[in-house]
């Protein structure tokens, strides 16, 4: 994900890291390979992803053997730690981390030397251009990466969320615990969380550090006219004896993104609407009850 300011939650990598180390990153990154799969028919050599962050994907990637990948963030913290991970599994010599805006062509340029088989915009990182305008830049910016017939996946929030007035309502709110090693507890609701004694507190971990995260909060605005979530992020971590270490609350501004946008910016800037998922998976369709994300295909043309 993309860095939007230098205080933040998304500045301590460690904490970013374990907030979402429930997500199935294995699976995801074969999704990766799939998807280039089901676009191309020689196998996937080379990798972009961009909004690295911790850069599971891209780490993952190269272990199952893609020959050259790089991550490029605009966060100074994130790379060095990406650098770090990368390093402590072995992999400093089959990955590259460049410091890069998203929305800066000369960033890219920087980070590569020749152009890439696939890439990826991961964990809803197109949600931070917050106009059209810093969208195409950016989605031209990879298209500029890739090589005529790759492939490059968009992970966004579900189109429903906006239809369905979901960000027009009050109780708006994701709230989970995490540890290190990945074992979560979700409360769907701040309701939920009063009842529920694990996520009053958070539950002592043997030796690992937790973080408790809460995405959103009543009150938070949409702006209907810009299609704009005003989001609070909040991540606190402890200790494995619930000793509170870090707190970070902060507004984050979300654009969210239609289909039918999708497929206007892609065609603007290169690219072509390939498939589209409603989770990181192909058994997922987009109208699916249980699909929760957009994930876009698209075809560089």
């Amino acid at each position: 994900m993309q860095a939007c300011a230098s205080s933040t939650s998304y500045s301590n990598p460690t904490v970013y890291d374990i907030a979402f180390s429930f997500r199935d990153f294995e699976a995801e990154a074969a999704f990766l390979m799939e998807a280039h799969a089901s676009v191309r028919q020689d196998p996937m050599k080379s990798f972009l992803e961009v909004g690295c962050g911790p850069a599971r994907h891209t780490l993952l990637l190269a272990e199952a053997g893609i020959q050259e990948c790089v991550g490029i963030d605009a966060s100074s913290e994130m790379i060095n730690y990406a650098r770090e991970t990368a390093q402590a599994m072995g992999l400093d010599d089959k990955v590259k981390f460049a410091l890069a805006d998203m929305t800066d062509p000369a960033g890219f340029h920087a980070a590569l030397t020749e152009k890439v088989d696939g890439a990826a915009i991961m964990l809803g990182t197109l949600s931070h251009c917050l106009d059209n305008a810093s969208a195409i830049q950016t989605l031209h910016n990879i298209a500029e990466c890739v090589k005529v017939g790759g492939v490059l996946v968009v992970e966004l929030g579900h189109p429903r969320d906006i239809f369905q007035g979901s960000f027009c309502s009050d109780g708006f709110v994701e709230c989970w615990e995490v540890s290190e090693s990945g074992e979560v507890d979700f409360a769907e609701d701040e309701s939920d969380s009063e009842d529920d004694d694990q996520n009053e507190d958070p539950s002592p971990a043997k030796d690992e550090l937790r973080v408790m995260v809460e995405y959103g909060r009543e009150g938070d605005c949409f702006d209907v006219d810009r299609q704009i979530l005003h989001r609070t992020v909040g991540m606190s971590l402890f200790d494995p004896d619930a000793t509170l270490l870090s707190s970070n609350v902060e507004t984050v501004q979300q654009r969210q993104f239609t289909l039918q946008e999708m497929d206007l910016l892609a065609k603007a800037t290169g690219w072509e609407v390939a498939s589209v998922w409603g989770d990181l998976s192909f058994d997922v369709p987009l109208d699916a009850d249980e699909a929760y994300r957009m994930v876009v295909i698209l075809k560089r043309n």
